[in-house]
């Protein structure tokens, strides 16, 4: 089983040259099985959450507009405001009817059971190669294993949806900052190509005559080195020369969309107005899933905060800016949250549920120990479920891909 799985690695090329080392994680036979029950609980959990955003979405809209001055609307405006990029925010009014686009939300198992969701993030693409990669290892280890879903014939079906055609091109530009995952957007390309879809994957700095003409893209990148690519894209889009998979939706990616559902503080004008955007019904249910979270923004947002919260950055991803409750510099960075209203989200800490699952030694020998699992859920912008993968990590409390890390894909049982 080992040769078989590292096959399937080695075949995908992200672990050529360099990338050994750089692009490196544990193998394992092990897959994710959802009971049936499982797995209906994970649908209605896709149908609240796309409910909720469109809800979040319309609530931003309205906020921007003049006349929402009164303090509620001023947190909602803020919430959904800060750190956002600015391209972002200025096409707030072009996608009114768009949605989300294709999305993901993570999923912890908590020790008593019950799934979480401590994050939704609807601006990244750098794990839809991941999602590619876990599912064949899955056909491989479990082959008889009910499949979810397939990622590649998910990103073909959303293109379809969005007008492209065998004769287009679609176009990914991954700014510098995510040459990493270089090896993934390739493996993408390979995949979708199989299904008759023909991608190109540009370097930001190789992306501005493609910008200009228009066309097919997968999202608005955030470029560093180029930014003319990016305001190019955004006027193209504006003026509907552009269509992208994932739409320029950063505030619904924003961890401060959590902090508000959840509305931890009680506060009434906040509160009405969740109620006239999200049902009733959906709100109960995701609050239920939230870890509590709360907005960071006054003094009273650290009422109780105790060492098993932590603080997160509003717009960042690969657990980037978390900072446990009980770090030395969690003191510094809410020092930092405090100067900075909306920067930060306080989160409740999940007591992680501890699965012991099998892996693969250097040299193919089969082992077990006592692992953390995040799941990652991609969804399509009609709600549908596109991919299901898994990461494990002996950190539970931080769960996040690395070298020491397995990745591996689920399957219904």
């Amino acid at each position: 089983m080992f040769e078989q799985v590292k096959k399937v690695v080695l075949d995908s090329a992200i672990w050529s040259g360099k990338q050994t080392e750089t692009h490196k994680f544990v193998l394992t036979p092990a897959i994710f099985k959802f009971a049936r029950d499982q797995y209906v609980e994970l649908l209605r959990l896709v149908e609240i959450i796309c409910e909720a955003l469109k809800g979040v979405d319309s609530m931003a809209m309205t906020a921007a507009q003049p006349g929402c001055d009164d303090r509620g609307w001023g947190i909602v405006r803020d919430a959904l405001r800060t750190q956002v990029p600015k391209l972002d925010l200025d096409l707030l009014d072009v996608g009114s009817n768009v949605g989300a686009g294709i999305f993901k939300f993570d999923i912890i198992e908590g020790a008593d059971g019950r799934f979480y969701v401590p994050e939704i993030d609807t601006r990244v693409v750098q794990n839809w190669g991941v999602g590619i990669l876990t599912e064949r290892m899955r056909f491989v280890v479990a082959p008889e294993a009910q499949a979810i879903s397939n990622m590649a014939q998910g990103v073909v079906a959303e293109f379809r949806r969005q007008g492209g055609t065998n004769d287009d091109i679609l176009y990914l530009i991954y700014p510098d900052v995510e040459r990493f995952y270089k090896p993934y957007f390739m493996l993408l390309k390979a995949a979708v190509a199989e299904l008759g879809i023909q991608v190109e994957i540009l370097h930001e700095n190789r992306g501005l005559q493609v910008a200009t003409e228009g066309g097919f893209f997968v999202d608005l990148p955030f470029c560093k080195l180029n930014q003319k690519v990016a305001e190019t894209l955004a006027r193209r889009y504006r003026n509907g020369q552009v269509k992208f998979l994932v739409p320029p939706k950063g505030h619904l990616g924003s961890k401060n969309v959590l902090g508000l559902i959840s509305n931890a503080s009680g506060d009434d004008a906040l509160e009405e107005i969740l109620r006239a955007y999200i049902p009733a019904e959906t709100l109960t249910l995701l609050r239920r899933y939230f870890p509590e979270s709360r907005l960071v923004h006054s003094a009273s947002s650290w009422n109780g905060v105790g060492q098993r919260y932590l603080l997160k950055g509003v717009i960042s991803g690969g657990s980037k800016e978390v900072t446990l409750g009980d770090a030395g510099e969690f003191a510094a960075k809410a020092e930092q949250a405090r100067r900075e209203p909306f920067r930060f989200i306080l989160q409740k800490e999940i007591e992680t549920r501890v699965r012991q699952l099998p892996y693969f030694g250097p040299q193919g020998e089969l082992m077990e120990d006592g692992f953390g699992v995040r799941l990652i859920v991609h969804v399509s912008s009609v709600g549908e479920i596109m991919d299901v993968s898994a990461t494990a990590c002996r950190n539970k409390r931080i769960i996040h891909g690395g070298k020491e890390a397995l990745m591996f894909g689920a399957a219904i049982t």
